[in-house]
């Protein structure tokens, strides 16, 4: 499977789950919705030959790019998901790292690390205890 993201700077946010399109569609609003004065520089990839693509495919294809440095994947379980988690996949590293995080955080997971403000493990050390990306203390 050939993976082609879009050709910008805006962090790619992967639909891999096609079971579900109203959810989707909440999924994206969640995602673009700004959060005070911040928001998500994001381009939305809905391509049904995308259909249960592996994420270390998705990161590798981003990587290859050498645009990304993160990628964000709406999956399986994004959508089985109440609070609608959904994958961030670091494109830096060969070694897959991931986490989930709420739709409302994107802005801050796709802000600091596209701009590394802050790093992948930064992100990794404010999980909740359901090992979701919430917001930082204070937030």
């Amino acid at each position: 499977m050939t993976i082609s993201l879009p050709d910008t700077d805006a962090t790619p946010v992967v639909r891999t789950d096609y079971g579900d399109d109203a959810a989707w569609a909440s999924v994206k609003e969640a995602v673009a919705t700004p959060q005070g004065d911040f928001a998500a520089n994001v381009a939305f990839v809905d391509d049904p030959a995308l259909d249960g693509a592996d994420p270390a495919a998705i990161a590798r294809a981003a990587r290859a790019q050498g645009i990304h440095a993160v990628v964000l994947i709406a999956d399986h379980e994004t959508f089985a998901s109440p609070d609608r988690v959904l994958l961030c996949v670091d494109a830096l590293e060969d070694t897959v790292r991931s986490f989930r995080f709420v739709p409302a955080r994107a802005w801050s997971v796709e802000n600091n690390l596209s701009l590394a403000n802050m790093d992948f493990d930064d992100f990794l050390g404010s999980l909740g205890p359901d090992g979701v990306f919430r917001g930082f203390p204070g937030e």
